[in-house]
């Protein structure tokens, strides 16, 4: 945190302004709004859902390699120094679909041990 000096007209005030702290709740609020989709879609789309759990785990590794493209795509979609459209358009079109996924998969993997009996208290 840094402090600045301002004038409110009454006199100076000194207030502290938290750098990136915009940034963190923007990430936070993606990943609840992932999850919460990938609850969505879990629900939804039930008859869907890979029945084996060999299938469900190449799922797992499938996300995982696509987390790693999207993490590269965004920063070619919407570099740093790119327009603050251009880089919400990648997060929204390239990240965020494969945090969906990632989470649904990770969804699939518990609903396995559930299925299996492992995920007792």
């Amino acid at each position: 945190m840094r402090a600045h000096t301002y004038s409110d007209g009454c006199g100076a005030l000194e207030r502290e302004e938290r750098v990136g702290g915009g940034a963190v709740s923007f990430v936070q609020a993606l990943a609840v709004g992932s999850f919460l989709l990938a609850i969505w879609c879990d629900t939804r789309l039930s008859e869907h859902r890979p029945a084996t759990l060999t299938r469900r785990v190449v799922h797992v590794a499938v996300s995982g390699v696509l987390l790693q493209v999207a993490a590269i795509g965004v920063t070619l979609v919407g570099p740093t120094d790119a327009g603050a459209a251009r880089q919400l358009t990648a997060v929204f079109v390239v990240l965020m679909p494969a945090l969906v996924y990632a989470f649904l998969t990770g969804l699939w993997v518990i609903r396995t041990l559930a299925e299996a009996g492992l995920a007792r208290h």
